[in-house]
């Protein structure tokens, strides 16, 4: 967006030494950002207003002329082509080292201006640089056809002014004689070019729809500046219209205001030049009268507005309504659209004559024989104008200003103002009572702020009377209580920029400027928080099972699919259930990780039968917890443990996993004991399931999914599953940590294969094995089971490694053989093991 420092200095007093780039500055630290500034007196240097005083012939060629031009304290004679020269007509003149516009294709090339010019083998001027598609020229001194030349009589095309000015011909010369410009003055000066424009980033302002036109960021600097704002104000326009306008809005939530009036007795011309200087600056094109000051009030305030021919409305009324599904209407750049139901349009009794927000429709526009309009001035809802704008890829400067959510009591300004101009531009134009269609609140709080608030949130002690008149330039109704502030918001920033007590602590110190706050650390009190003991055995946990039993870490939903449960036999009746769940399908909160370990490996398989997986997680026992649902209340939420869990597929999955969990009770340096469980759930192997204890109370399980299971699941293979509770070992003190000193002496290793009953537990055989010769056996560590009908129906082959190792000696083979017949017996007698 540009923006114009002369144009702002009408509405607000600056201090006359304050530079444009301060300016830029002050706006980006603290409003908007400012990309650039453009000087665009700089185009018309040495330009100057000039006066010519003769006219004759040129001696060496028939359609040049000499020509003397007055230009103030100096005179000069200079050779020109152009066709429309009289004396006495003022004209735009380049002096020497001045740089014009040589147009590089038609309507005028490079070539044929210097057959214009002449062919003498000299030229006017000197290549400096490229302008859009022109190339940028410096005027020079030299002879043309015999006859020296100092400067140039320009056309609007040659110094950028083809939009003001747009020229009849090719050489027809710029003619400023009916604006009584002072001979000799600046052409910047004399056409208000001597001003600085502001290239604002868009995406900077986005959350601030008062900043899209002049006024607002007047009031902005005044704020800045401390500086005086100059009152927009109105007269209430009379109507002295008997025709009017009928309004019906039927989409009500898309249209939060709609104003119309009806003016009769226009009659469409050229604009003032104040008035096009003023859009030309804006990149605009001046179009006519009408739709000149609609846009004009699209950057003096940033309502947009819009102007139908009166004649083209069917009925003579306005319905602001969504479209017809797949209704077409051709828009004002000859476009055909395609409408959908979702689409806002101003329609008349028979068609739309609008894209409500973004541009008009073809079949109402503006033609040089209106003598009718309808000016419409509207609020509309900011999502909807943007969903159409992009569907359309249609960004206007319109749609651009709706979609930021505009103040609705701007759209009424903007008409009282749009009204006066036509009636001082066509002073024969009568106008209607303005209809009014409201369907909107604006929340303006008041919000309640505190000193300490204030204070504590920009870090240093704040005058009270410095914030409150901040918040006053701001447009802020300011009300002083005891303890602080209650602030209304003005309805320009009431749509969705300040609503909390937080953004107006950003008003104050970005206007002061957050350089000028001084950098403090906030000062608080320390304390220690004693280590979260749950924390870091989920911490060690993941490590243990990651590095050594290389498993890979899942998330899953705290909730378990009924399906699933179902298929597991799980009894699922005391779950808790869930009454707003996304899936009714999934409403039981898991009292297991085990289900969806079991759901991950189903999905996985498919990509790969080498799956080892884990996860961290809350469970929901059946019963209750200590902890409250609210503090209001004495209702308790379900008990809520840490486990953690893992699934794991191998031929020999259920030894890997207590392998896993053994491990793992190691890293956290925790003795366990694995022990038969008296039942085993339907989804347990019978003969392959351990209960984990510690100090006799039961903190986890390790088993293998049973087979008739792993079929419903089409799982090929075993899948060997464990489960341990770690909120019950935070609560458990972990072994000490000890130095012990390494055993110097050999250790010697002495195998063992025999078959016992396949109902017998390998923590029987450990625990028998250790029993015989505890004070020489230092670890037993099983090699392999296996069954086979060679070795009897219902046994099973087990083999060991036994290591014995003395404290205080090197062990002899006699000692080692001794201990290990011991184990044998031992096993013989209580599990009736017999060697192989």
């Amino acid at each position: 967006m540009l923006i114009s420092l002369n144009w702002l200095k009408q509405h607000v007093k600056l201090p006359e030494d304050l530079l444009a780039k301060e300016i830029g500055l002050k706006l980006t630290m603290s409003t908007v950002e400012i990309d650039g500034i453009k000087y665009l007196g700089e185009a018309f240097d040495t330009i100057v207003v000039g006066k010519i005083l003769k006219i004759s012939s040129h001696p060496n060629a028939d359609k040049l002329r000499l020509v003397e031009v007055d230009l103030g304290n100096e005179k000069e004679t200079v050779v020109c082509g152009g066709t429309n020269l009289t004396e006495g007509m003022l004209v735009a003149f380049a002096k020497i080292g001045a740089k014009v516009q040589w147009h590089a294709a038609p309507p005028i090339s490079i070539k044929r201006a210097e057959q214009v010019i002449g062919d003498s083998g000299s030229d006017a001027k000197k290549l400096v640089g490229r302008h859009g598609q022109n190339e940028l020229v410096e005027i020079v001194e030299t002879a043309i056809r015999g006859v020296k030349s100092r400067g140039m009589i320009c056309a609007s095309t040659e110094i950028g002014l083809d939009k003001i000015f747009p020229p009849k011909s090719e050489k027809e010369i710029l003619d400023l004689s009916e604006y009584k410009f002072e001979v000799g003055a600046p052409l910047s000066v004399a056409l208000e070019m001597d001003d600085a424009l502001f290239e604002v980033d868009n995406k900077s302002m986005t959350h601030r729809p008062d900043l899209w036109g002049h006024y607002g960021l007047a009031r902005e600097l005044a704020a800045l500046y401390g500086a005086e704002l100059e009152e927009y104000v109105l007269e209430k326009i009379k109507p002295t219209n008997k025709e009017s306008i009928s309004v019906e809005v039927e989409a009500k939530d898309l249209c939060p205001r709609y104003l119309a009036s009806r003016i009769d007795n226009i009659k469409i011309s050229e604009s003032p030049l104040w008035l096009k200087l003023k859009l030309f600056k804006m990149g605009v094109r001046p179009i006519n009268n009408i739709v000149d000051i609609t846009n004009y009030l699209l950057f003096e305030l940033g309502q947009p507005m819009h102007a139908f021919d009166a004649q083209k409305i069917s009925g003579n009324k306005i319905i602001v309504r969504n479209a017809y599904q797949d209704e077409n209407m051709t828009t004002l750049d000859g476009n055909e659209r395609k409408l959908t139901k979702d689409m806002l349009v101003i329609a008349d009794a028979e068609k739309p004559v609008a894209l409500a927000g973004i541009m008009g429709a073809l079949n109402s526009e503006i033609q040089d024989t209106t003598a009718s309009i309808i000016l419409e001035s509207a609020t509309f809802r900011a999502d909807n104008i943007r969903k159409t704008a992009n569907s359309f890829d249609l960004r206007t400067e319109s749609a651009i200003r709706f979609e930021k959510s505009l103040d609705p009591n701007l759209a009424l300004v903007a008409l009282q103002k749009a009204i006066k101009m036509i009636q001082e531009l066509c002073p024969d134009a009568v106008s209607s009572e303005i209809v009014d269609v409201k369907n909107f609140e604006l929340n303006q709080g008041p919000i309640e702020i505190s000193w300490d608030f204030i204070n504590s949130r920009i870090g240093e002690e704040m005058r009270k009377e410095k914030v409150v008149g901040i918040l006053e330039a701001l447009g802020f109704s300011v009300s002083k209580k005891r303890k602080g502030l209650s602030v209304k918001v003005p309805t320009w920033r009431a749509t969705k920029d300040i609503s909390i007590p937080e953004d107006l602590v950003e008003e104050v110190a970005r206007i002061i400027g957050y350089d000028n706050i001084t950098p403090k650390m906030p000062v608080f009190e320390l304390a220690y928080n004693a280590p979260d003991k749950l924390q870091n055995l989920i911490r060690a946990s993941r490590t243990a099972i990651v590095f050594g039993a290389m498993a890979t870490e899942i998330y899953s939903y705290s909730f378990n699919a009924e399906t699933t449960l179902k298929s597991l036999d799980m009894n699922y009746f005391n779950y808790w259930q869930l009454s707003n769940a996304l899936d009714s399908s999934r409403r039981f909160l898991r009292q297991s990780l085990i289900p969806n370990l079991v759901e991950a490996v189903v999905n996985n398989l498919r990509f790969s039968s080498h799956i080892n997986i884990f996860e961290v997680g809350k469970i929901f026992a059946g019963n209750f917890g200590s902890d409250l649902v609210s503090n209001k209340g004495d209702e308790k939420l379900p008990e809520q443990n840490t486990v953690i869990g893992g699934a794991i597929m191998a031929d020999d999955a259920f030894f890997r996993a207590k392998g896993i969990v053994e491990n793992l009770a190691d890293c956290l340096n925790y003795s366990v004991e694995f022990q038969q469980p008296s039942n085993v759930e339907p989804w347990q192997h019978p003969q392959k399931t351990i209960e984990i204890f510690i100090d006799k109370e039961k903190i986890g399980f390790v088993t293998e999914l049973h087979p008739s299971k792993a079929q419903t699941f089409d799982i090929a293979g075993a899948l060997g599953l464990w489960q341990l509770d770690l909120s019950k070992l935070a609560q458990r003190d972990s072994n000490a940590i000890v130095y012990k000193k390494i055993n110097k002496y050999p250790t010697v290793a002495l195998d063992l294969s025999f078959s016992v009953d396949e109902k017998v537990h390998w923590a029987d055989i450990y625990k028998l094995s250790m029993a015989s010769a505890s004070n020489l056996i230092k670890d037993i560590e099983l090699l392999d089971v296996y069954q086979s009908d060679k070795i009897g129906v219902g046994n099973k082959s087990v083999t060991m490694r036994i290591i014995y190792q003395a404290d205080d000696h090197t062990l002899t083979n006699e000692e080692a053989q001794t201990a290990h017949a011991k184990v044998v017996d031992q096993l013989a007698k209580g599990v009736g093991a017999q060697i192989r």
